[in-house]
């Protein structure tokens, strides 16, 4: 029984092989298509991937700062300093006093510092400055701690940047949608060109067909040099796209490094990684099967 279930499978194999080789044209037509299809979704999961390294770097930029009240006491200071410390999604926490924001703000000014020499007194407050954990680094995180920090006494206002992080949330949403949307329509395109190049197959192939079945041929065992056939069309798509995205990565992308990137603190443009790769060659078979 194993066997037989193996000499079949050979015989598939190789029906399909000598099928793609008669029909090269065609053949290398399906292949390539499939292969731009998949690159087209492959640069546009790189973008991806790398917009969301730009997410995580800025997103280390992001810090909570809370504006403390003229009035408050040494002692209200840490006891505040103690709590904030406690919570679980503070990463870093420091306290600039009125003397040191007030100096810091001297040494921004630069050669233009004196005109700060005619204040008689020190008009910037006291502060903490809160580093946030990557975890809760998302807009509804910021103001559950706003909301925290708020009610305690002492505090006079509270900043971190709420409106660009709503806004970059929701490009990355939109983002995230329209990678569905276009892979959704490059899998049900890549579907139909291999379905259709496997039709035209068994078009050209009709009469053979017939005989086969006239002599006792099962419909399995003439449908499978037809699946692998299609299986083979699609992992030589999957592997071919891969060979472009690294060319375009290595031509075009790459080179966004040394100009763009550094705006962001990111010094170089990830490439897929190697389990992703393996993943596109197996779900440009797995569409072949289908």
């Amino acid at each position: 029984m194993i066997v037989y279930i193996l000499r079949n499978i050979v015989f598939a194999f190789q029906e399909a092989v000598t099928n793609l080789r008669i029909n090269k044209g065609l053949s290398v037509i399906t292949i390539g298509t499939i292969a731009v299809s998949m690159t087209l979704f492959g640069i546009f999961f790189l973008i991806f991937i790398n917009l969301q390294r730009v997410a995580v770097g800025l997103g280390g930029k992001v810090k909570l700062f809370v504006y403390l009240k003229d009035t408050i006491s040494h002692s209200q200071i840490e006891d505040m300093r103690k709590k904030i410390v406690s919570y679980h999604e503070v990463e870093k926490f420091s306290y600039i006093s009125k003397e040191d924001a007030l100096s810091d703000f001297r040494n921004r000014l630069k050669d233009k510092k004196s005109i700060l020499d005619g204040l008689g007194f020190n008009p910037l407050p006291a502060s903490f400055i809160i580093e946030i954990k990557e975890d809760f680094r998302t807009l509804d995180s910021m103001e559950n701690m706003e909301r925290r920090l708020s009610l305690m006494e002492g505090v006079e206002d509270i900043e971190y940047g709420k409106k660009w992080i709503d806004r970059f949330e929701t490009i990355m949403t939109f983002l995230k949608l329209g990678m569905i949307a276009i892979g959704g329509v490059l899998v049900i395109g890549l579907l139909f060109i291999i379905s259709n190049t496997i039709k035209l197959s068994v078009y050209s192939r009709h009469d053979e067909i017939e005989i086969m079945k006239l002599v006792g041929a099962t419909n399995r065992f003439i449908k499978g040099p037809f699946i692998i056939e299609g299986m083979i069309q699609g992992f030589l798509g999957g592997i071919l796209s891969i060979i472009l995205l690294i060319v375009i990565y290595k031509i075009f992308i790459s080179s966004l490094s040394y100009s763009i990137m550094p705006i962001f603190g990111i010094h170089e443009i990830s490439f897929i990684q190697p389990k992703v790769i393996i993943e596109i060659c197996i779900s440009g078979l797995i569409l072949g099967f289908i």
